[in-house]
């Protein structure tokens, strides 16, 4: 194992990347539940990254940054490959947060991918319950339908709002007549 940096692209535009997010991105990229101990440092305002121990395979795995860059910073022969075009926000993970750096009008989007664990032949329908600040929020497609146990479907929710205090939140809750599947969405700020 190594100490790497990992450099993560540009921040969306008025948002701020926690530890939170960098846990995720290792926990899905490593593939094991022992992150926290592969994180060592999170980078919050310099730039969106973070410093973790990682295999040479798991760092390859890493996406977000290129050969170069990595080279500049070890000054040896490292290399990337399979560099993947995903951002923190697109991690499939079962909740949707967005920072806000200063009050206002936000736009943002989430990409999210359900398998279905219900009856083999299922549709399910989305449905959002917001406060009137965030009022616009899109669920495309906002209907899945499944023919099958296990099979996977994906579908973008894009928030558009406008907060003026330190938090407001939402839930996005997939329906099939009979259950119902909530998402917490919350949109945050100093």
């Amino acid at each position: 194992m190594q100490t790497y940096i990992v450099y993560m692209g540009d921040h969306p535009k008025g948002t701020r990347v926690t530890k939170l997010h960098h846990m995720s991105m290792v926990q899905k990229v490593l593939g094991r539940n022992f992150a926290p101990e592969a994180l060592l440092h999170s980078y919050k305002k310099s730039f969106n990254g973070f410093v973790a121990r990682l295999t040479e395979d798991e760092a390859e795995r890493m996406a977000g940054y290129s050969t170069k860059w990595l080279r500049s910073l070890t000054d040896d022969n490292s290399r990337c490959s399979n560099t993947q075009s995903e951002t923190v926000w697109d991690f499939n993970l079962p909740s949707f947060a967005l920072y806000r750096d200063v009050s206002g009008s936000f736009s943002s989007s989430f990409h999210r991918t359900v398998t279905n664990v219900g009856a083999a032949k299922s549709t399910y329908k989305a449905r959002v319950i917001a406060p009137p600040s965030l009022s616009n929020i899109q669920v495309t497609p906002n209907v899945v339908s499944f023919s099958s146990l296990g099979e996977k479907k994906s579908f973008t929710l894009t928030i558009k709002g406008r907060i003026d205090g330190e938090r407001a939140s939402a839930s996005l809750i997939w329906d099939d007549g009979t259950f119902q599947v909530r998402t917490p969405i919350v949109v945050y700020g100093p």
